[in-house]
């Protein structure tokens, strides 16, 4: 009864709610965008078919580069410009205002009270976490023969595997089982075990149940809810503090039971380091337990995600285009031969370069990206963006725009390339409208990272085997506008052949 009686007052406020919004819109509203009821229908129709990027695609085409929707109890500004994205978020004058993120549950109570990167409110404390964080990828010095050594090593293993099969090899399957022990490597070091891997898959798994858009607007709002028996919402969050639980035993305890100054064997290990460091120097507040623990969560979810999607993408389109698999082959053969792929190689391997490039648009496997939130009121481009807005990056839009590419729904390497073959610089207009890692202060600090994973095992994968469609089932659509939606998006499972390099197709 307690329950019911809870459900029906939270109804009843939020339809009061819903009135008050309403009227308050028709006063402020200065981005164009859906009238509010339509608004309102639209988004709840989308969020059920976990396809918001869609909707806020069909938004783009009706009203335009910046699209105002009032949320009931949340307001949204959609960008879907690239170039505006930048200057919001980028720009001297917006820039302090709009690079924070939205109130979380999440980050509240899954991430420390926001002690990560990923949620952490934009604040001096997210400044120092990120600098941490650089500087324990160590992409200089003994850190890239390091990470040479592990991803040489890793892909040779995975190579190994692939040969022991007999007919059809499940590619999805291995490359995500793959990435998951890369990054298991990469937080605990050589004694990642199978049950380190479960615990972190695990958590990831619980997680995203819980930080769905709806589910954080309902959190955020209805405080209690989690806290009423019957709903599913309680059961599904004492899951994930389960399962983060047993994520923080298996990786950070773990480590921290046998650590030893001065033996950095991995991420965990390196972070323990900077924080014995800074305790000597009496700073016990820049690196708390709290803090490594939310940046060992940052990694687990990020660079397993992103790059197990980005790699079953890409491989699909060297399965339905094998001129593309041959190309990017053929550049291997002249730059890198037989040799074991390094950094000192990728930098003269400009096509394949630019295929990873092609695949972070085309396939947009985050269609909308972490939400900003303004702390302030913020005048931009002649609109009012008042504070507490939701400010979401469409990259799935940006990335799709027929103003922007040319031929956008093909795959196009050559896009990224200039009249040399080069590789586009940063700063060349093609490569700004490119924002897969985001924009301004939240721009994703593990880009380089993940872009140079994704580089080694192609690379060594297709050094060693030519990948072929499987002879009796049909390959999934490699067209990401036919994949599921979701706040991820990847291609259906699927299967294909295995051809080592040398010998003749059968």
């Amino acid at each position: 009864m307690i329950a019911e009686f809870l459900i029906t007052l939270t109804v009843l406020v939020a339809i009061l709610f819903l009135g008050l919004e309403w009227k308050k819109s028709q006063k402020t509203k200065t981005i164009p965008g859906p009238p509010f009821f339509r608004g309102v229908w639209e988004l709840i129709q989308s969020v059920k078919q976990e396809a918001i990027h869609l909707c806020a695609s069909k938004w783009a085409d009706r009203y335009g580069d910046l699209v105002f929707v009032n949320a009931l109890v949340r307001k949204v500004v959609f960008v879907n410009n690239a170039e505006l994205c930048r200057k919001l978020f980028n720009d001297p004058s917006t820039r302090e205002l709009s690079n924070d993120r939205p109130p979380s549950y999440t980050g509240r109570v899954l991430f420390y009270n926001y002690k990560d990167m990923l949620f952490g409110r934009y604040n001096k404390e997210l400044l120092k976490r990120r600098k941490i964080f650089h500087h324990v990828l160590k992409f200089y010095g003994q850190g890239v023969n390091n990470f040479e050594k592990l991803m040489t090593s890793t892909s040779k293993e995975l190579c190994h595997r692939l040969t022991r099969y007999e007919g059809d090899v499940s590619l999805f399957v291995e490359l995500t089982r793959y990435i998951r022990w890369v990054v298991g490597l990469l937080l605990k070091g050589d004694e990642t075990c199978e049950e380190d891997l479960d615990a972190m898959i695990g958590f990831i798994e619980k997680a995203n149940v819980i930080a769905t858009f709806e589910t954080e607007i309902f959190l955020e709002t209805f405080p209690f809810v989690p806290y009423i028996p019957g709903l599913w919402h309680r059961k599904a969050i004492q899951e994930v503090q389960a399962a983060r639980g047993k994520l923080e035993e298996r990786i950070f305890m773990a480590v921290r039971d046998k650590f030893r100054a001065g033996e950095t064997t991995s991420i965990v290990a390196d972070l323990l380091e900077q924080q014995a460091e800074l305790q000597k120097s009496g700073n016990f507040q820049d690196m708390t337990d709290d803090d490594i623990l939310g940046m060992v969560q940052d990694i687990a979810a990020a660079a397993y995600i992103t790059t197990a999607g980005t790699l079953t993408s890409l491989f699909l389109q060297f399965l339905v285009d094998q001129k593309l698999q041959d190309r990017v082959y053929a550049e291997i053969c002249e730059v890198i031969g037989d040799e074991s792929p390094s950094f000192e190689h990728k930098r003269h391997m400009p096509y394949t370069e630019a295929t990873i490039l092609e695949t972070l648009r085309y396939s947009s496997i985050v269609p909308l990206l972490l939400p900003h939130y303004a702390n302030g009121d913020i005048h931009f481009e002649g609109h009012f963006i008042p504070k507490g807005t939701f400010l979401i990056l469409n990259s799935w839009c940006v990335h799709h725009r027929e103003d922007l590419w040319e031929d956008p729904w093909a795959f196009k390497p050559e896009r990224f390339l200039d009249s040399d073959g080069q590789v586009l610089e940063t700063d060349h207009p093609t490569r700004q409208n490119l924002l897969a890692f985001g924009a301004g202060k939240r721009l994703c600090p593990g880009e380089n990272f993940a872009r140079v994973r994704v580089f080694f095992i192609v690379v060594t994968l297709l050094q060693k085997f030519r990948f072929l469609p499987p002879e009796d089932v049909p390959l999934p659509s490699a067209n990401p506008a036919d994949w599921k939606p979701g706040v991820v998006i990847s291609p259906e499972d699927y299967k294909c052949r295995l051809e080592p390099r040398g010998e003749p197709a059968t």
